[in-house]
């Protein structure tokens, strides 16, 4: 984990982190556990009698982990996960606001090349198009 990400990192959740799939992209999410128990609130609130909320929980749950940092800051990702995002040698970490992604070199250049910029910049619009403060 680089010292720069990990300063980043509330003190008293600097021992582990969860690692999982991502939903929308063939990328390993990093999650410090602050960031992975105010999700796990969010979740704890859905209806449990709602087969939508039991299947999607069912399937984002699956192959999450949390995994103890080693006295060196590593994090040693479990082989399914490797195998999941067909992790090989090198990664590339990209930083998420509260969250860190793990790409392999190939996914991350496909993610963007798929990348389509007019949608990107409709939706910056839609998001931040109303905010004032601007030089309009």
């Amino acid at each position: 984990m680089p010292a720069g990400l990990l300063k980043q990192f509330p003190a008293e959740h600097k021992t582990s982190v969860v690692v999982c799939a991502d939903i929308f992209s063939s990328c390993l999410i990093l999650y410090p556990m602050d960031t992975w128990n105010s999700l796990m609130n969010r979740l704890e609130q859905l209806n449990d009698f709602s087969s939508e909320n039991i299947e999607f929980i069912d399937h984002f749950m699956s192959g999450t982990l949390e995994v103890e940092l080693d006295n060196n800051n590593r994090v040693l990702i479990p082989k399914m996960l490797v195998d999941y995002s067909t992790i090989k040698g090198d990664i590339i970490l990209t930083s998420a606001i509260n969250k860190m992604k793990i790409w392999t070199p190939e996914a991350k250049q496909e993610k963007r090349k798929a990348f389509d910029s007019k949608k990107y910049a409709s939706f910056a619009e839609k998001l931040f198009g109303n905010q004032g403060g601007g030089n309009s």
